[in-house]
């Protein structure tokens, strides 16, 4: 019998890699190994296994998270996407801590907590991106963290509606294609910092509320915005972007900001006419979201942004063609033949003397069978206009009142 020599058996012996890469899937069965087969079954538990290291990732399927989140490791937590995974904190802790350096999150939505939404530690540092950070009731993200501005960044985020500051900065870091709006407190980000002697956060294409810092050398940060970013239903944690949105294309290589892109197939009409110029500049732009249809009691909006704010309007609609008739002697132009139908009576809010007005109307659960006013339904085949009136007294025009551009579209089974 041959004996294999030394070198033989060690030809034979495979090379053995750690694992790096870590899943978690809340629908699995705790606890579980990790693997894609058998993963973990809450984020904290794979954070915590001896097995996990600095560096490591954990790759977090899609679904609803109710844990609370503390990275004491500086791992990278890898979600499905904002609209799929969501981690909610059960209690009066931040839903989601970080203690170390180098630390990565991305692809979450944090709402809504009774803390911070992200809190980031003295020492600790973070990069972040594709999340949204809502409705917590203290700091949407409060980063401490340390001063080296390179291991700090955010793109392509979207804070919003949180009871504190939105980015409450002590630490400097990079920040892009991130909307921080509708906060309870300063969004400036100079309350607290974000700037210090050896160093400066940089923004670039972002809408920030309240935005005023310059660059250390007293230029303008590039395309940064403080307009109102139009979301079409944050109360109700939605922050697509509604159409006419200054968020949509804005970014870099015509890319748009925030956490959720806006999605042209989503148009369910085709613009036309003019819009009026109110007394405060504006040019109400109007939209369609979805199919017009003769049989669905939802999902059909018709909407309109940068309207004159906190004035009454309501949408008008028809199905006799377009035209383009003179408002008085304005600027603004009737764009629907009648005879018309009027739409309910409402007020586009936001900080009085702005463009910060928005309507929606869901013309589908206007006219179903079930519907408030089923006989305003023209029925499938039929081409339909619709247009936005709204007062505005202010204005020079002898009409008192202002109208968005208009809209065209079919009306499907």
């Amino acid at each position: 019998m041959r004996i294999p020599t030394l070198l033989a058996v060690v030809s034979l012996v495979l090379p053995v890699t750690a694992q790096s890469t870590w899943y978690v899937d809340t629908n699995g069965t705790p606890p579980g190994t990790g693997t894609v087969v058998d993963p973990y079954a809450s984020i904290q538990y794979a954070i915590d296994q001896a097995a996990t290291l600095a560096g490591d990732t954990l790759v977090v399927s899609p679904g609803l998270y109710t844990e609370n989140v503390l990275d004491t490791k500086g791992v990278k937590i890898q979600g499905a996407g904002p609209d799929l995974c969501t981690i909610i904190a059960p209690n009066d802790y931040s839903a989601v801590r970080f203690q170390q350096p180098g630390a990565e999150f991305s692809g979450f939505t944090v709402t809504p907590g009774l803390r911070d939404g992200v809190h980031v530690e003295i020492g600790a540092t973070l990069g972040m991106y594709d999340c949204i950070i809502s409705h917590n009731a203290s700091h949407g993200v409060n980063h401490k963290g340390t001063l080296w501005a390179n291991l700090h960044w955010f793109n392509g985020c979207t804070i919003a509606d949180n009871g504190g500051q939105g980015l409450r900065m002590i630490a400097p870091a990079a920040i892009s294609d991130t909307i921080v709006w509708g906060n309870e407190l300063d969004n400036t980000l100079i309350n607290e910092g974000g700037h210090h002697n050896c160093c400066q956060s940089y923004f670039s294409d972002c809408d920030i509320e309240g935005f005023l810092l310059n660059d250390p050398y007293g230029a303008p940060y590039p395309n940064v915005l403080d307009t109102e970013p139009f979301f079409r239903d944050p109360a109700n944690g939605d922050y697509r972007l509604l159409p006419g949105s200054p968020c949509i294309g804005t970014s870099v290589g015509g890319t748009d900001m925030g956490a959720v892109a806006f999605d042209p197939s989503e148009l369910g009409g085709v613009s036309y006419c003019t819009a009026g110029t109110s007394a405060s500049g504006c040019q109400a732009q109007m939209g369609a979201l979805g199919t017009a249809s003769a049989t669905a009691d939802s999902g059909f909006l018709l909407t309109v942004v940068n309207v004159e704010s906190q004035k009454d309007g309501l949408f008008f609609y028809g199905t006799n063609g377009r035209q383009a008739n003179a408002w008085g002697n304005g600027t603004s132009f009737v764009c629907v033949v009648p005879p018309r139908v009027r739409g309910p009576l409402s007020s586009g809010f936001c900080l009085l003397g702005t463009c910060g007005g928005s309507f929606t109307l869901d013309l589908n659960a206007r006219w179903c069978a079930t519907c408030p006013k089923p006989a305003h339904n023209p029925g499938a085949g039929a081409v339909g206009q619709a247009q936005l009136w709204y007062r505005d007294p202010t204005n020079t025009s002898n009409q008192t009142s202002s109208m968005s551009d208009a809209v065209e579209f079919v009306v499907e089974p």
